[in-house]
């Protein structure tokens, strides 16, 4: 108990001082901040107007407190500049849609890289840990953009390619793994998981000829849109296959170093000397401690990809969070840009502290040092 009052005295004290970080933009900010908004070609009145709304005529404590309590009530005031809106109604209509591009880029990411890389520690040095580790190097090579264009010039404009090129893949992962299960059935050892591969390779590439999906070139549709959940689906395929790939290479990276070392520790050697079977061996026994280093990532990636998305954003044209704050200091709307960053900000602190609390989950020995 003592131990996480201690963790939650530690976020309140840091959520304060982002706070105060936040609210200080606006006193860096070189000469007027109404002249800044406003121009050199405003009226007096003008002047005295932004500058009340922003509370300039006001001590930079009563300021604070004022700003403070607002944004604790979810009301960070009215933008600075035409169309004038509400920052909180802004804030809550482009923050989910970032959300939702962020955590479904790193849970797909998660989906492919986690098996991946479990499977290339075990084959370590062998044909699948070869081809993994090198699609792995070629993709952490591409910046984030050239994988937006990749993908907007195969699935947008070049879709036949894509079905081609996709089908094949499918087809030699098939053709592989059934070769293979005849293969270990014949010396005697159980075939069943690459026949499950090549049943799955199989109903994929029947899915690849019957229903190959058209995906929008820009936009967004959201979840209480016409469309629904499909057309949600279709738009953001892409932002999110783009945020994947630039992050599941470092995902799988990580996971395989530590998947390596685990595995030569003495506790796995004892579990295969009781005679468990691989797949207890690498997720039952190897794959939680391993996994210390893949949180603390993970968590670190989810919190920078909610402030980091821009690129995806503006390729895919989507309303979220990284092209308001750009549009809002191009427009000097100094009132959403600290909304925006006090929002992120508090959403990365925030995500670092459940890390924390994950921590405490997978590792007891964490939990006993505490008490």
């Amino acid at each position: 108990m003592r131990a996480v009052l201690k963790r939650v005295t530690h976020l309140v004290l840091v959520l304060w001082l982002v706070s105060l970080a936040t609210f200080l933009l606006l006193e860096l900010v070189p000469g007027d901040p109404a002249t800044a908004v406003l121009g050199t070609s405003g009226t007096p009145d003008q002047y005295a107007q932004v500058r009340a709304q922003l509370g300039l005529d006001l001590p930079l404590h009563e300021r604070y407190l004022s700003w403070l309590g607002g944004a604790l009530q979810g009301d960070f005031g009215e933008s600075l500049t035409p169309p004038h809106q509400d920052v909180s109604a802004a804030l809550a209509a482009r923050l989910p849609v970032t959300f939702q591009i962020a955590a479904c880029g790193l849970l797909l990411a998660l989906v492919i890289s986690v098996p991946t890389a479990v499977w290339a520690a075990h084959r370590q040095g062998r044909i699948f840990d070869r081809w993994s580790s090198s699609g792995v190097f070629a993709v952490m090579s591409l910046p984030t953009f050239l994988i937006g264009i990749f993908l907007i010039q195969g699935f947008v404009f070049h879709p036949q390619a894509m079905q081609t090129a996709a089908l094949l893949v499918a087809v030699g992962v098939a053709t592989g793994a059934g070769w293979t299960a005849q293969r270990r059935a014949a010396r005697g050892d159980s075939p069943w998981s690459l026949v499950l591969v090549a049943v799955l390779a199989s109903v994929l590439v029947l899915l690849l000829i019957v229903a190959w999906p058209t995906f929008p070139r820009q936009g967004f549709s959201r979840l209480g849109a016409d469309g629904g959940l499909a057309e949600n689906l279709r738009h953001i395929a892409l932002p999110v296959l783009t945020v994947a790939l630039g992050e599941l290479a470092l995902f799988t990276r990580v996971l395989r170093s530590e998947m390596i070392q685990t595995l030569d520790t003495g506790f796995v050697e004892a579990a295969r000397a009781r005679g468990l079977p691989t797949h207890r061996i690498l997720l039952g026994e190897a794959l939680r401690p391993a996994s210390f280093s893949l949180v603390t990532v993970a968590g670190l990636s989810l919190g920078s990809l909610m402030g980091g998305t821009l690129i995806v954003e503006v390729l895919f044209n989507l309303p979220g969070m990284g092209r308001l704050l750009v549009e809002a200091i191009e427009s000097n709307d100094y009132v959403t840009v600290q909304a925006g960053v006090l929002v992120l900000a508090a959403i990365y602190v925030l995500l670092n502290a459940a890390v924390d609390l994950l921590y405490r989950i997978l590792d007891p020995r964490i939990r006993h040092a505490e008490q």
